[in-house]
């Protein structure tokens, strides 16, 4: 493996782990979200929804940047179902700021019940990820060459 592989190796394992890290604050701002709903506190849902979506945006962005075209190099056999996480960002990121637009004016329980809709959906989206990320790890930290399984898929189908 020659510097440049290992250093793109590198930042896509750094990324991963920062991933990892978004993901759990992601899930505490859908919390304080929620938990604003539930004490029917509009204003603290207006500044909620905006923490979500400004946190949302960074992490889709570390995502469509860096880590799915890694990927799409190390594991093409993946480029579908990263192609379609990218896609859902784009309309979770339209989904949540048409949410924003309509707590403006709406009822707060119309927003409540499709935010929930739109939490469910994003909730789903990270677990799918999750599970492909986690599938395609391996090929962050060996290298495959064309046409060849990285150690980590041999070791499984075994």
């Amino acid at each position: 493996m020659n510097e440049f592989e290992t250093g793109l190796r590198h930042r896509l394992r750094r990324a991963l782990r920062q991933t990892a890290q978004q993901h759990v604050h992601l899930r505490s701002l859908h919390a304080r979200l929620d938990d604003a709903l539930e004490r029917g506190a509009v204003d603290a849902v207006r500044v909620a929804a905006e923490k979500l979506h400004t946190a949302l945006q960074a992490h889709f962005e570390l995502e469509d940047a860096v880590i799915f075209p890694a990927f799409h190099g190390l594991a093409q056999r993946s480029a579908q179902d990263l192609n379609a996480l990218a896609r859902e960002h784009r309309r979770y990121l339209a989904e949540l700021e048409r949410l924003r637009t309509q707590l403006d004016v709406a009822a707060l329980a119309t927003f409540a019940g499709d935010y929930r809709s739109f939490s469910a959906a994003v909730g789903d989206h990270e677990r799918r990820e999750e599970a492909l990320l986690s599938s395609l790890e391996g090929a962050a930290d060996s290298p495959a060459r064309p046409g060849e399984r990285p150690p980590s898929e041999v070791r499984r189908s075994r």
